[in-house]
């Protein structure tokens, strides 16, 4: 893993701080032969899989409480896709590691290294990655910390919560107000333990997703920049002849300050660079490839029932202001999980899309013979590789399909809030 922060996107300091330095780093302590920091995340894993194995019974025996169904539901599906970040970090650490050497600026060529414009866009990419992982990591943690402190600021009757016997049990306010398998009146009298559970049962989840998305952006940013840097290198190819030349070459061509063997060891260079860059990026996209489609539909699902669970609420008389309500209220963080994705990769797909025009930006056409057939090469090199974050064949992740999910999202909550309005107006 690059070690500084002034020479790779991807900040030394703040990849310790979300822990993603430590569970990658091949070097890490060891015991038993595992690393320290692996053996941690699985016992992390471990422990939410224990809590999580109560919640089914939690759905049947509040089964008569939607509210709570539906929330203990997004539990379930939101920290066991926890679960599967948290497994994909640790199976794939080394290759992980080995996908971050492409955060160097010094991973290409010195002919890019030494374009000024790839210079400022290579800042420009280090300054919106390390302000993307700052904000992103405060505000997940700000919503722990909301849930957490809530239940201690907010003074309530506790959650009210209708039985599958039709008796009514009311539960102390807590962050999530998990099933664990003891009466009502066992959960209160030891709500304070309850309480350090969920909270830790939290931390993990939080953890591991500014641990994992962290990552996941910052490599988009990466790989983005370092094929800017190639295309800029591409285009410029022959336009730095001397204006000034007047002898003609036999093949048409015009004497320059570099000669042609120059410049096509100059296209070989950037050609390999390019070759690099794909292969870092196929290798980032078979490590997040299985994750992308699940995360996308996990933020859909959070965002439709949680803003129904709101509505419902607010139907049923319950505050806006009140306890379930105000963590409920937590929900944007999802919009914002959705636009990332979307907006990442869709960059890097057109960034890479656009390198064909890059290539034939370059003075090609005074060039000789065999830069002309090298660089018609490299056009099918690219063309070759069809790498591109995708749903379905032809759908794309871009901020189109950003778009399409929120409407999506939007058309199934009013269907929703619709069938629950028929069902009022019948009672």
């Amino acid at each position: 893993m690059p070690n500084s922060s002034e020479e790779c996107v991807m900040s030394s300091s703040m990849a310790k701080c979300t822990g993603l330095h430590y569970i990658i780093d091949p070097e890490g302590p060891t015991v038993g032969g595992h690393n320290v920091f692996h053996v941690t995340v699985m016992v992390m894993i471990g422990f939410t899989v224990v809590c999580l194995s109560m919640c089914p019974f939690g759905l049947y025996y509040w089964a008569n409480d939607v509210t709570q169904c539906i929330f203990l539901l997004i539990t379930i599906v939101n920290f066991s896709f926890g679960c599967f970040k948290a497994f994909t970090l640790v199976r794939h650490s080394d290759d992980i590691c080995r996908c971050l050497d492409v955060t160097r600026f010094d991973f290409s060529s010195g002919a890019i290294m030494s374009d000024p414009d790839s210079a400022r866009f290579f800042r420009k990419c280090r300054d919106a990655s390390s302000t993307f992982t700052g904000w992103f990591a405060a505000s997940s943690h700000f919503v722990l910390l909301v849930w957490t402190l809530l239940p201690f600021v907010v003074v309530g009757k506790g959650v009210e919560i209708n039985n599958r016997d039709g008796s009514t049990s009311y539960y102390h306010f807590n962050p999530y107000n998990m099933y664990f398998l003891v009466s009502s009146e066992t959960y209160n009298r030891l709500h304070l333990v309850f309480h350090l559970v969920e909270w830790a049962f939290g931390l993990c989840f939080v953890l591991i997703m500014v641990a994992f998305d962290t990552f996941m952006v910052t490599l988009c940013v990466a790989i983005t920049c370092q094929m800017r840097g190639i295309g800029n290198a591409y285009s410029k190819l022959g336009h730095d002849r001397c204006a000034t030349a007047s002898n003609v070459c036999s093949d048409g061509g015009i004497e320059s300050n570099k000669s042609n063997n120059e410049y096509l060891r100059d296209l070989k260079l950037i050609i390999k660079d390019h070759q690099a860059v794909l292969g870092k990026m196929n290798d980032f996209y078979k490590i997040v490839g299985p994750v992308i489609l699940p995360q996308l539909i996990v933020a859909s699902f959070t965002i439709i029932f949680v803003s129904f669970i709101i509505t419902r609420n607010y139907f049923n008389g319950m505050l806006l202001t009140s306890t379930q309500s105000l963590k409920m209220c937590c929900f944007p963080i999802f919009f914002y999980q959705i636009y990332y994705t979307c907006h990442a990769f869709g960059n890097l797909s057109h960034q890479k899309n656009v390198m064909n025009f890059a290539l034939y930006s370059s003075d090609w056409t005074q060039m000789e013979i065999k830069f002309k057939k090298l660089l018609l090469l490299a056009m099918q090199m690219h063309d070759a590789n069809k790498l591109d974050m995708k749903l379905t064949d032809k759908l794309v992740i871009n901020l189109e399909l950003f778009t399409r999910v929120i409407n999506m999202c939007y058309s199934i909550f009013s269907v929703l809030v619709n069938s629950q309005l028929k069902i009022a107006d019948k009672q």
